[in-house]
């Protein structure tokens, strides 16, 4: 079964990647919107701005002790800033 798992993450826990050894193996710990953690395997390269993101909806399945992402999405805060606006244009 594919889960939708609304979660952010786990920042007191590290980030397990290293391009140079495999750059499709991510391995992070994530806390979902109950409360729950758990960790995430996905075997794709590591989403841009992974640590700056204030939530993610993963996409995938539970299997063993690990949630196997299919999926990541990201909202980072730096996507929805305000950009200033030129006041000397009319």
């Amino acid at each position: 079964k594919v889960y939708h798992i609304y979660c952010k993450l786990n920042k007191a826990k590290p980030v397990q990647y290293d391009p140079q050894i495999d750059p499709n193996l991510l391995i992070f710990s994530a806390i979902d919107s109950l409360g729950t953690e758990r960790m995430v395997k996905y075997l794709k390269p590591k989403p841009q701005d992974l640590e700056r993101a204030e939530k993610m909806l993963i996409i995938g399945k539970s299997e063993g002790e690990y949630f196997h992402a299919e999926t990541i999405f990201s909202k980072c805060p730096s996507k929805y800033e305000d950009t200033p606006v030129n006041s000397t244009n009319k």
